[in-house]
């Protein structure tokens, strides 16, 4: 966010002949300059005096401070290194201690780590004072020993009985946040308001810990109090993420606006600010959609269309409506038909639990093998929970009551219907690095009886476990809009990553004779799978493509799975997106043995 340093310094004078020309005066009103903190003024006569004498060291290592103070840390970081190296590389622990604060925030980690060496190699060697101290305890923190630096904070705190430090106190607390211990963090900026409870600073820390932490309630209740009487854009931006984070896109969308009115006139407009206005306000946008998709399998062909429509409302929620047609065709057969739905779904969502819950109208006219045509209306329903009970764990439940069978052209056709619920539960670790998935799909399929004959059956039962290992990531490169899937109902992101997954798989199905005539699949299974999915944005983010690839082996039948996609999305303005997806099959855990292509395209935009 853009900071109040900016305009630090604004009432002096600016850079020119109007400042003083003599070495001794422009020093002079450098100093006076620095030590009012205007630092723009004080960068500004600096540099003056680095001009007047190029071998002048402490000039532009005074320059280089006066940049740490207004944010422009690069410079800072070429004028302390060209202040080291004037100055023969003399022991200067603070220049060493402010250059390396400055290459962490560059995240140059190495550079930085050099830096923070020195400091503690030079500071050993002089004689300890508070302000050598405070550097050495940074540099513990920064380097992960915590409990090294805890020792000298706790050294150099007051005892409770007098004023508290309140620079060695928000230092204290800045340590742990450093290190990512959230409960020291939490328990030392508690200990500091216990003391100072005016103290804005150790409230924003607190906030910060919390953050960390997970916890969202005590954060959001912080943040807002912060937010309430806030001059700058940073507090209100701040609440607005943790608005966001608890699901209530209106509310962070009313605070990073609030955080806009705020930041005006300070500079250019803040990037991540931007984009969180611009994503917010996608969320609480109606969303149109349509999509077309061809499939084929050794026994039928399809042509699938969609339309749909999302309407936000309350804080995160959205009402999805939509409708489907697909014609189809027999291969080498005179069979063809035509099935459909018009459905609507209720989408709530909530940090702890996303809940999804609709019905759909199924119209068909099918052609049987006997000639006879099945033609006819029916309803079905579904729902879908997803919940975080723990940080690192995740469950999720779909569910679909006698739904049109569209995994396959074939089952279409053949005017299939599924009931059946899947359940998958996720453990998360290592900054969702690694999940293992487990999970168990039980579910009845059923085909119209010939005939007037009854209706032939098969029952399936789908459990499998595995990991995913997200191998490289770049999440802060994202395709650009907040657009839903094509069923209307979840966010659809894809940030550059590359996962491998495993899975091992077994099915058993209880199939009747009839069924298995009908439709070519397996009534057991057991099958290992080897899974790569390779994401990246391009163009600024407005261009990205996904590869996946599946390679594995059923032992039950010594049977080759394979599975191959690829899929390339645009967004030709940032509120619309279009997608296009192949797909190419051979067998799957599901049961079907038979190769299946897949091609689509869909349009979603946002009003």
């Amino acid at each position: 966010m853009v900071q109040n340093e900016r305009a630090a310094g604004a009432g002096g004078a600016p850079p020119g002949a109007d400042g003083p020309h003599d070495a001794d005066a422009v020093r002079t009103a450098a100093g006076e300059a620095l030590s009012r903190g205007e630092f723009a003024r004080a960068r500004a006569l600096y540099e003056k005096l680095s001009r007047l004498d190029h071998a002048d060291a402490q000039a532009a290592r005074e320059a280089g401070r006066a940049a740490m103070a207004l944010g422009d840390l690069a410079y800072a970081v070429d004028a302390l290194n060209r202040a080291d190296r004037l100055a023969g590389h003399a022991p200067d622990p603070e220049l060493h201690y402010l250059r390396g604060e400055a290459l962490y925030a560059l995240g140059r980690r190495d550079d930085a780590h050099r830096e923070q060496a020195l400091v503690e190699r030079e500071l050993h060697a002089a004689r300890p004072t508070r302000q050598s101290q405070l550097w050495l305890a940074r540099v513990y923190a920064r380097a992960g020993e915590l409990a090294r630096a805890d020792l000298i904070y706790r050294s150099l705190t007051p005892p409770v009985d007098q004023p508290v430090d309140l620079e060695v106190a928000i230092q204290h607390t800045e340590s742990c946040v450093l290190a990512r211990d959230w409960r020291a963090a939490q328990q030392v900026a508690r200990e500091l308001l216990a003391r100072a409870p005016d103290s804005r600073r150790a409230r924003e820390l607190l906030a910060a810990a919390l953050e960390g932490g997970g916890d969202l309630d005590a954060e959001l209740a912080l943040r807002e109090d912060l937010a309430r009487d806030a001059t700058t854009s940073r507090a209100v931006f701040d609440y607005g993420r943790a608005l966001e984070r608890s699901g209530d896109d209106s509310a962070a969308l009313r605070a990073y606006r609030r955080a806009r009115v705020l930041d005006a006139g300070s500079g250019p407009a803040d990037p991540e600010l931007t984009s969180a206005i611009r994503r917010t306000s996608d969320r609480t946008s109606i969303e149109l959609a349509a999509a077309a998709q061809g499939r084929s399998d050794p026994q039928a062909t399809s042509l699938h269309e969609q339309v749909g429509i999302a309407v936000p409302f309350g804080s995160a929620h959205h009402l999805a409506l939509g409708a489907w047609r697909e014609s189809l065709t027999g291969n080498g057969t005179s069979r063809d038909g035509v099935a459909g739905e018009l459905w609507a779904a209720t989408a709530l969502h909530h940090r702890l639990a996303d809940v999804i819950a609709g019905g759909a109208l199924g119209l068909r006219d099918l052609g049987a093998e006997d000639g006879s045509r099945d033609r006819g209306a029916s309803w079905s329903g579904f729902a879908h929970l997803r919940g975080r009970p723990a940080r690192h764990l995740e469950l999720s439940l779909d569910a679909e009551l006698d739904a049109l069978w569209r995994e396959a052209p074939r089952s279409l056709l053949e005017g299939g219907r599924v009931t059946g619920a899947t359940v998958h539960v996720y453990a998360i670790a290592l900054s969702n690095r690694w999940i293992v998935d487990s999970g168990v799909q039980i579910r009845r399929l059923v085909l119209p009886g010939l005939a007037g004959g009854l209706a032939p059956t098969t029952s399936q039962l789908l459990g499998w476990t595995g990991v995913d290992a997200v191998l490289w990531a770049a999440f802060d490169h994202a395709l650009d809009g907040e657009i839903l899937d094509d069923r209307m109902v979840w966010p659809a992101y894809l940030a550059d990553s590359v996962v491998a997954s495993y899975r091992h798989f077994e099915l058993w199905s209880d199939s009747q004779p009839e069924f298995l005539r009908r439709l070519s699949m397996v009534e057991r299974a057991s099958i290992d799978e080897g899974l790569l999915t390779a994401r990246k944005t391009f163009a600024r983010n407005r261009l990205a493509a996904e590869l996946r690839g599946v390679l594995g082996w059923d032992r039950s039948r010594e049977a080759v799975i394979s599975r191959i996609g690829a899929s390339l999305l645009a967004t030709p303005t940032r509120s619309s997106r279009i997608s296009v997806s192949f797909d190419l099959g051979v067998e799957s855990p599901s049961g079907f043995r038979e190769q299946v292509r897949t091609g689509s395209v869909s349009y979603h935009a946002d009003l």
